[in-house]
């Protein structure tokens, strides 16, 4: 007779399972019989059968009802008529999340010289302040002030520490804005693409040609104390522990210790990153190109994941869940441990990085539609089209969802959450970049 039917997914007893679930099972004959397969499913403890003579070993029940426990069992057959029955198993679907996704206004970022807006919005004592074509520019409600000398674009976030704002622009200058006060200073010919970074009291940004710089808190610059040799520099850095990672368009993701000034570790993946890192509450690090990577903080590889095209966001992290986003328009969400657990087709490029909020609520644009999706098991749960593209990474606060839109506009959008969720759902929590709240 055949083997015994094991290995289910769902796994036995498994929760939070989709309501759109793909069954699967493992089974084989020892005599290479081929084999077909009858389903039991249902929601009693003795499942009815609901499909004879199957062929594979998959199964699409179809649409099931929210927080409801199944169970089902596979008996399976071959060519000379002996069967081997597997165990009942069962699984429980998702809880149902609901909520409307409300515009509550869209507002010019700069009317003199409109532009793209591709930095994330960020707060700083308690105004929002983003990046834009002429510089920084802060919003009291509807109302809009650039608070910086005329400059090149700020496509990267503004830092805030200490009530201290800290940005690179195009030109290669830092901004620093302090109570009323700026500074404008060249440092490199290149532009800045990446949002700076604070670690141990000093600030750090790096160019678009991997030229690494510190400075003290006041923006006077100190040293150029590390230059990538491949590669250019768009992502994102990220710290923890007195090292700062960094990834390059070549592919190399480097670990510099900002304490000896040298690089720990460095790894060649042969990837493309545009997008930021993501650290997890063990310290693992992960970042996407066109696939999915995962090290230790000592520069091990922990696995790798094929996403299937290219990803130029952060991935974000949640309950041991990473999401992340492809230009191809599907979002994907990967166990901690590389293993897929839902791919989501939203119809559209993902060019900023998603955001988690309370109750598991996952917020994504996907070309000029805002998503909002259950992160266990990927479902809609509500949409809205705010009629543009949308590449700056979002910040979630007070119950309202900000980006800037490639229109040029700030976009406010009442949610679900009131705040962000998990070991590093925001693009830029705190100055740090360490996930702490």
């Amino acid at each position: 007779p055949p083997d015994q039917p094991s290995n289910p997914n769902p796994s036995d007893g498994e929760t939070n399972v989709s309501i759109h679930p793909i069954l699967s099972w493992s089974c084989s004959d020892p005599d290479g019989d081929p084999l077909t397969y009858d389903i039991y499913f249902g929601t009693s403890s003795d499942p009815p059968l609901v499909e004879s003579n199957h062929v594979g070993r998959s199964y699409e029940p179809g649409d099931l009802e929210y927080d409801t426990t199944y169970y089902w069992r596979i008996v399976a057959k071959d060519s000379k008529g002996a069967e081997s029955i597997g165990p009942v198993w069962s699984f429980t679907t998702v809880e149902e999340i609901s909520g409307n996704l409300e515009l509550l206004g869209s507002y010019d970022v700069d009317t003199y010289a409109p532009g793209q807006i591709y930095s994330p919005p960020v707060l700083s004592e308690g105004y929002v302040h983003i990046g834009g074509p002429r510089g920084i520019y802060r919003f009291e409600g509807s109302y809009v002030q650039k608070i910086t000398p005329d400059s090149s674009e700020v496509r990267a976030g503004p830092m805030v520490n200490d009530g201290r704002i800290y940005a690179g622009n195009s030109n290669g200058e830092l901004i620093y804005h302090y109570h009323g006060y700026t500074t404008k200073n060249s440092i490199t010919s290149l532009a800045f693409l990446s949002s700076p970074i604070f670690v141990d009291g000093y600030l750090y940004m790096i160019d678009h040609a991997g030229n690494l710089f510190k400075f003290d808190q006041h923006g006077n610059y100190i040293s150029n104390p590390f230059s990538t040799d491949y590669g250019n520099v768009n992502s994102a850095l990220a710290s923890q522990n007195g090292v700062i990672y960094i990834a390059t368009t070549g592919g190399t993701v480097y670990a510099f210790d900002t304490t000896t000034e040298v690089i720990l570790w460095n790894y060649p993946t042969g990837d493309n990153f545009n997008g930021g890192f993501a650290i997890d509450s063990s310290g693992n690090i992960y970042i996407a190109g066109n696939r999915l990577w995962s090290f230790t903080q000592n520069g091990v590889k922990r696995w790798d994941y094929n996403l299937g095209s290219k990803s130029i966001v952060n991935p974000v992290i949640a309950d041991g869940k990473v999401i992340v986003g492809t230009e191809e328009g599907n979002l994907l969400c990967i166990s901690t441990s590389g293993s897929l657990l839902w791919n989501v087709d939203l119809n559209g490029p993902i060019l900023s990085s998603a955001i988690i909020g309370e109750g598991g609520v996952v917020y994504v644009v996907a070309g000029t539609t805002l998503y909002a999706l259950n992160m266990n098991g990927g479902s809609i749960i509500d949409q809205l089209d705010v009629g543009t593209y949308v590449e700056s990474h979002p910040l979630l606060h007070d119950g309202k969802l900000l980006f800037g839109g490639n229109d040029g506009k700030l976009y406010v959008v009442e949610v679900m959450s009131d705040s962000p969720n998990g070991d590093w759902p925001m693009f830029q929590r705190d100055a740090f970049r360490s996930g702490v709240r």
